[in-house]
């Protein structure tokens, strides 16, 4: 822990070290878990990833430091000699651009939604956060429409509001990933949604 405590205050925050879970998030297809093979200076080479990284192109690492999520931006190297290893090099901290948003975490629920014209749909979560929750669904409801959803894990239940933000193809389905931005989500229900992150962030 003392590299990492180094690192923070050299670099702005702790480097991710073999044994680490580490979560890449890449805009447009999803968050891919893969294994940390080695770290070089400011190159981290990981195992590849099921989703297209085009050279350059900018991407959110995620690793635990302390039983938290720690967001570094990394960069795709231009050359990746090896196919089956992907080459990242270390931009610095992260921070989310937006500052109503919140990471999304591979935590599944169960999920209960309520389309527009009475269907309902019972399946799992692919993602969870404080500000929403992404599924993969067959039948795709508009950008803009909104949902009456049900989340359950450890047999509690938040009911709220969740308005369509995103769709996009699921590459593990024949289904369409949406993500939902809940709606005037209540106070207790926030914390109880925490509380869900924060028992499942050890073991992501």
């Amino acid at each position: 822990m003392a590299k990492r405590r180094f690192h923070a205050l050299t670099h702005g925050g702790p480097l991710p070290q073999l044994g680490d879970s580490v979560l890449l998030v890449v805009d447009g297809q999803g968050i891919f878990s893969t294994s940390l093979l080695r770290v070089d200076g400011q190159i981290i080479y990981c195992q590849s990833i099921p989703a297209y990284c085009a050279p350059k192109q900018n991407l959110r690492m995620l690793f635990p430091v302390d039983n938290h999520l720690w967001t570094l931006l990394v960069q795709v190297e231009r050359d990746q000699p090896v196919p089956d290893v992907i080459r990242l090099h270390i931009r610095g901290p992260a921070s989310d651009p937006d500052p109503r948003q919140h990471p999304r975490y591979p935590i599944a629920v169960a999920v209960s939604a309520q389309f527009p014209d009475g269907h309902i749909l019972r399946t799992q979560s692919t993602d969870l956060s404080l500000s929403g929750v992404g599924v993969v669904v067959n039948q795709l409801p508009p950008i803009g429409a909104r949902l009456q959803l049900k989340l359950t894990h450890h047999h509690i239940t938040v009911e709220v509001l969740a308005q369509v933000v995103r769709q996009m193809p699921d590459s593990d389905s024949t289904g369409v990933y949406i993500a939902l931005m809940f709606i005037n989500l209540a106070t207790p229900d926030r914390d109880t949604i925490q509380t869900w992150i924060d028992e499942e962030l050890p073991h992501l």
